[in-house]
């Protein structure tokens, strides 16, 4: 049984509560978000300039100014993709923001074909409605009671934004009955048919559709063609499909201008060096790192599309050697909220105008409470692991307060367990905890605005090897995580469980050689700082999770259950005897 079926299934929610427990959010946030009213609150709104000259001359694209908002639509989109996929609710045939699929492979499907038709859904993303949407809703099965809140979360301005995390998925299912229509036309002609967001693709050796068939299906389906973007081709001419040339029987190809403009940059940064050369080209100041960042993307890209992995080897090895590194920074603004602003505080600062304009404001800081975790899932091989969670410092009070009446709660509960003088002694701790209580704070931890980050690799058990791993997990991972531009400017405190196995002044020694600032502080806590039982259960979950998948148990395991409940509240594992990362869709 898949995942989404036994854990994420919608057609199970029969009210707000549900949903909001589906979207590890808390039932006011959800409401909150779906008031319309809230809309520039939560949101800010750009104007992309089009590249060809249309009438309207930009698009706009809608960016969540809050970090934990933007993650929860992170999670639906990823959630209720599983559900999409064990449902069949997405055409085979949509390559768009779908799992393992791509321009490549949705060119790959029509390399070698002789004709080939393209059409475009004009207006894409802003024709799907909210009426359109509510009634997908209804035909997959969704319970009435939660469709107008899921539509009122998911939309603005009563249709789908671009912009938003969840949109590209939903637009797919949407579209399920235009696909299917599309595609039984392209096979009455035996050819190819695949669509890429708002980009149809048709090829063929033989016939094409009329433009007129295809026209009436997407007028019927109530989306509107673009009269302009309709191109029939032969091989040998301009035959693209989603920017990649299909003339090669074997492969799709990226464009010989693209791949001639990449070995002259290559060449040149190789002759006089990165910056000397982007120095050489008027390139200036911020925009040489700007200028590193597009050369990276189209080594990525190209790497990608041509299968070959030399070439981004080789442009890491460059970057090695010019001492270059690839660094996004976020955009700043004065309502940009970055880095872990809880969905509440934002609108409560907005309608009490606490924030003026203009107003300088301190840098918040914030806080990583750190514990490990030593997973003997093999009596040789014993793993050691280490979870670093961000928390806002604003909120490590409230936090701290849920978790010591979470403990209280328990503790007070004459039909709970036997083991209640442990945890009041030694606090709320993953191994102290029975299953009930665990699952109290995992339900917790799954609503609350954090960040997990987790590194981890084999060890030998003598107490000097154990302290040179801890070491090293550390110095491996926080270079990592202190590159984040969303920490830049910020004050950060590292919380350290005390560990009798590792001297402190080893841990600050490690610290300050990785980042010697006076804006990073160092601390040593113990269980009675209620915000340690976060890294403590992220450690903990993470220990279960590694052992239940060795031992080979069923999806419903409640180790792999924990896990995926918390799954998103990983921003990154890393091993570190391999060096592999897993973040975003490269999940653990």
């Amino acid at each position: 049984m898949n995942k989404a079926t036994s854990i994420h299934n919608y057609r199970d929610a029969k009210n707000d509560s549900h949903v909001a427990t589906l979207l590890s959010i808390t039932e006011d946030r959800l409401q909150e978000v779906a008031l319309p009213k809230n809309k520039d609150l939560l949101y800010k709104q750009h104007f992309i300039k089009r590249r060809n000259n249309y009438k309207a001359k930009s698009r706009p694209v809608w960016e969540v100014k809050c970090t934990f908002l933007n993650n929860t639509y992170k999670k639906f989109a990823f959630r209720f993709g599983e559900f999409a996929r064990d449902y069949h609710l997405i055409h085979e045939s949509a390559s768009g923001y779908v799992n393992k699929k791509g321009t490549r492979e949705n060119a790959g499907l029509h390399k070698g074909h002789l004709l080939l038709l393209r059409a475009d859904l004009s207006n894409f993303f802003p024709s799907i409605t909210s009426d359109k949407l509510s009634k997908v809703f209804e035909d997959i099965g969704l319970d009435t009671n939660i469709i107008k809140t899921l539509v009122g979360f998911l939309t603005i301005d009563q249709c789908l934004p671009i912009g938003l995390p969840s949109s590209p998925m939903l637009a797919n299912i949407v579209c399920k009955k235009l696909d299917e229509q599309i595609n039984a036309l392209a096979l009455k002609y035996q050819c190819s048919y695949t669509r890429y967001a708002d980009d149809i693709s048709i090829s063929g050796n033989m016939n094409l559709p009329t433009k007129k068939e295809l026209f009436d299906i997407i007028s019927a389906e109530g989306f509107k063609p673009h009269e302009s973007k309709f191109r029939i081709t032969k091989r040998g001419q301009a035959h693209y499909v989603t920017g990649l040339s299909i003339s090669d029987e074997k492969m799709p190809h990226a464009p010989r201008a693209l791949k001639k403009k990449l070995r002259q940059e290559l060449y040149y940064c190789n002759k006089f060096g990165i910056r000397n050369h982007l120095s050489r080209t008027n390139v200036r100041g911020c925009k040489i790192q700007s200028r590193i960042n597009q050369l990276h993307g189209m080594i990525c890209y190209i790497s990608h599309i041509e299968k070959k992995p030399d070439l981004l080897k080789k442009w890491f090895s460059l970057l090695e050697h010019n001492k270059c590194k690839i660094i996004y920074k976020t955009p700043s603004s004065q309502n940009y909220h970055p880095c872990l602003e809880s969905t509440h505080k934002l609108l409560d600062q907005a309608s009490s105008q606490q924030q003026a304009d203009g107003e300088a404001q301190e840098p918040k800081s914030i806080e990583f409470y750190v514990d490990e975790t030593e997973i003997k899932y093999n009596e040789h091989t014993p793993l050691l692991a280490i979870a670093f969670c961000a928390i806002a410092g604003d909120i490590v009070k409230t936090a701290s307060k849920k978790i010591q009446d979470i403990l209280e709660e328990y503790i007070a509960d004459p039909n709970t367990g036997s083991n209640k003088n442990n945890l009041k002694e030694k606090k709320l701790h993953f191994n102290a905890a029975d299953d009930l209580l665990k699952d109290k704070c995992i339900n917790y931890l799954s609503k609350e605005d954090f960040k997990t980050y987790v590194s981890y690799c084999r060890y030998c058990k003598t107490t000097d090897k154990y302290e040179e791993s801890y070491i090293n997990l550390i110095k491996k991972i926080l270079p990592q995580i202190l590159d984040k531009s969303e920490y830049h400017g910020r004050k950060i405190i590292f919380n350290f469980e005390l560990n009798n196995k590792v001297k402190e002044a080893v841990i600050k020694g490690a610290i300050k050689e990785i980042n010697d600032t006076n804006q990073i502080e160092v601390k040593f806590v113990t269980k009675s700082d209620y915000c340690v039982t976060i890294p403590d259960f992220m450690a903990g979950v993470f220990n279960q999770y590694i052992v239940s998948v060795v031992e080979n148990k069923e999806e419903n395991d409640l180790r792999k259950r924990a896990f995926d409940k918390l799954r998103h509240k990983y921003t990154s594992i890393l091993n570190v005897n391999k060096n592999i990362w897993y973040r975003g869709t490269k999940l653990f």
